[in-house]
């Protein structure tokens, strides 16, 4: 018995691999591992794991593995999660031949040497110190919240220090309809809150950059919105700005530029090629009503990587690219399996509506006391409220980020979180027991005069808390905010409410 086993595992080590549809040995290792079989390391190699988990999962089946992995052995692997519910992946990620010298020796990019022409004489917050240059003879351009790039304009900046400075407190928009380009510049973004001031690159509208630098002064979060029908172009730019690509966009960053990029649900026939990337954050929204699995290249990894048919008739494509890192958000109706994902950090998008209220907790996602994560072999999230589901599988879960309104109710206990937001128009957020970054609330007009209420217990606030609206109110009961010697820790905007609140019961 013992001498035969043997016999058909060292069959199985010298198994032919013929040609298999477009799908990859990384393909097979992964599908393998969420059946439950362990084929060793997801690393495109024909090994002695690999056979062995093959073995095993036609001894499940009743019959023999004939030594052969060919399109046979990829229908019965996919018919198998289909028969267990699962999404079986089609996404995958390989390492890129870039050697980490090719990033460091770059006469722009090096965090630690960037040259005068595009040295920035500020603060630099998330970049290190970079040396400040008294020498620096550019041009100032200052704007303000209310420029716009007419259609069929052309507006060129060249050799320019452009600052953004915002004049108002008002949350303002920068419109491009037409085609603005940037070259050889230093780009400062100026605001007095986070997310005051969006740039959008409107329908017909382009945006080009090149050989330029870009950051916030004062540290706030500052974005930019890519909208249906939009083009934008990045060469040799690093801009510490992140940015959200809705309908159908062109985008290309190429030659060390850096990337941080949302890919919204509503994402459809569009190009997204990034190429030599010094960094390239990406969050990627589930379509609505999508149900797949996704293979996430780590952290820090050079990769090639490809999302798949992820979008309808859209390509997303890295290469020989530095992940910063990779996060998936969860859309209504929709159900996401995360395989292999070391990185575990997801974002939760819920819309509870205007009908029936809906109630939902979360528990457990991630360590509250680090960022350290939690590995679990399997383990399934369900969101009521959002009539979604996540499900990791030999993966590390770390942090989510959460954004609810409408009609609903959301507790969380026990979890790392990132920046945490409630827009309101009835929604209210029960946080105990759990660690966040920046927490935000806000009322909005649009949906009536409804309330946005959030309770945080027994919790630690590492940035600060931001409320704004009249109908905004935040109580805080035993929560630490960390930065409390810091004006924006706590800010209470246009009417808002924030609390110290005596006991662990809700307030309302």
């Amino acid at each position: 018995m013992r001498l035969n086993a043997i016999l058909v595992f060292v069959l199985a080590c010298m198994a032919t691999i013929t040609s298999a549809d477009t799908y990859s040995m990384r393909h097979v290792q992964t599908w393998l591992a969420q059946l439950g079989y362990n084929p060793g390391p997801i690393d495109g190699s024909y090994g002695r794991g690999t056979a062995s988990a093959l073995t095993q999962f036609y001894i499940s089946l009743g019959t023999e593995f004939d030594g052969t992995l060919d399109q046979n052995e990829i229908d019965d692997l996919r018919d198998q999660l289909r028969k267990n519910g699962e999404q079986f992946v089609d996404s995958l990620w390989q390492p890129s031949t870039v050697n980490s010298r090719n990033f460091s020796n770059l006469e722009i990019h090096s965090t630690h040497s960037i040259p005068a022409e595009v040295r920035p004489t500020g603060r630099v917050p998330n970049w290190g110190q970079v040396p400040s240059s008294s020498s620096d003879s550019r041009e100032q351009f200052i704007i303000d919240e209310n420029f716009q790039v007419r259609r069929g304009q052309r507006v060129l900046l060249e050799n320019k220090i452009i600052r953004m400075v915002a004049s108002g407190n008002k949350v303002k928009g920068i419109k491009i309809f037409g085609d603005l380009e940037i070259r050889n510049s230093l780009i400062i973004w100026e605001q007095k809150f986070n997310q005051q001031v969006a740039l959008s690159v409107e329908r017909g509208g382009n945006l080009e950059i090149y050989n330029s630098y870009g950051f916030a002064r004062d540290g706030l979060w500052w974005w930019w919105d890519f909208q249906d029908g939009s083009k934008v172009i990045l060469d040799r730019a690093l801009l510490d700005v992140w940015t959200t690509a809705h309908g159908s966009v062109s985008y290309s960053a190429r030659n060390f530029s850096q990337t941080r990029l949302t890919l919204r649900e509503d994402l459809k026939k569009s190009d997204i090629f990034i190429e030599n990337s010094i960094n390239t954050d990406l969050e990627i929204f589930t379509p609505r009503g999508s149900s797949t699995a996704l293979s996430v290249p780590p952290s820090k990894a050079e990769v090639n990587w490809t999302l798949g048919n992820f979008y309808r008739n859209s390509s997303i494509e890295l290469i020989n690219s530095k992940v910063g890192r990779i996060d998936v958000t969860l859309t209504n109706d929709s159900d996401i399996t995360l395989v292999n994902y070391a990185d575990g950090q997801l974002g939760l998008n819920i819309d509870g509506g205007q009908g029936r209220r809906k109630t939902c907790a979360i528990d457990g996602f991630g360590d509250p006391i680090s960022m350290r994560g939690i590995w679990v072999d399997r383990r399934t999230w369900d969101i009521h409220c959002n009539n979604s589901s996540v499900t990791f599988i030999n993966s590390n879960v770390v942090a989510f980020w959460a954004t609810i309104w409408g009609n609903m109710e959301l507790e969380v206990t026990n979890s790392r979180l990132i920046d945490p937001s409630n827009v309101g128009c009835k929604a209210n957020f029960i946080i105990r027991n759990s660690t966040m970054n920046l927490i935000r609330t806000f009322s909005q007009d649009w949906c009536g005069s409804h309330d946005a209420k959030t309770f945080v217990s027994d919790s630690d606030i590492k940035q600060g808390v931001d409320a704004s609206g009249s109908r905004a109110y935040v109580w805080l009961h035993n929560t630490v905010v960390r930065s409390q010697e810091r004006s924006e820790a706590l800010s209470a905007r246009e009417g808002a409410t924030i609390v110290q609140h005596v006991s662990r019961s809700i307030p309302w």
